[in-house]
């Protein structure tokens, strides 16, 4: 992306007949989703029991595709808080953690976050995405999104679609 949008061959060759041998241009942002939740089956199984079908993880994959970031991974992470902190230290721009990030005996994520890092911002008043919380961990920004899929939704596109957009030079 250069000039708040995207660079095609003829723009890249435009600039070389002009004499300008190089473009300022921003990196598409790489982007890990982390999935909490001992109840999540994977995207398209069956439920079973107390066990439901992730649907957030579909949803952040292809938010992310549409704001042009790139997925190295989805990881299912579990109620692990020692998984989900060895998950906040592996290498990306930006995290997305889905669940977790309530205020329940399972909702690790605040908690962690500020262990690791900077949790900035937890908790907004907001419906139905209240528990979101936002911050750093290292020089990657981190997005704590409720496990809601509704409230993912208005969440994730309200706050890391932007940002990432915002990675981007976009408005």
């Amino acid at each position: 992306l250069s000039a708040g949008r995207w660079l095609r061959p003829q723009d890249v060759a435009v600039a070389s007949s002009i004499g300008c041998p190089r473009l300022l241009v921003f990196r598409r942002p790489r982007v890990r989703i982390l999935l909490t939740g001992s109840e999540l089956l994977p995207a398209g199984s069956v439920p079973e029991g107390f066990r439901i079908t992730d649907s957030n993880g579909p949803l952040l994959q292809s938010m992310v595709l549409r704001d042009a970031g790139v997925l190295p991974s989805l990881e299912y992470i579990g109620d692990d808080p020692g998984r989900l902190r060895q998950a906040f230290q592996e290498p990306a721009d930006v995290l997305l953690v889905s669940g977790g990030s309530s205020v329940g005996q399972e909702d690790f994520a605040p908690g962690v976050l500020a262990q690791v890092g900077e949790l900035a911002i937890h908790g907004l008043a907001l419906r139905p995405a209240a528990p979101t919380g936002l911050g750093r961990c290292g020089s990657k920004l981190v997005f704590l999104i409720p496990g809601n899929p509704v409230s993912c939704l208005c969440a994730a596109d309200l706050f890391a679609g932007r940002a990432l957009r915002r990675m981007l030079g976009g408005s």
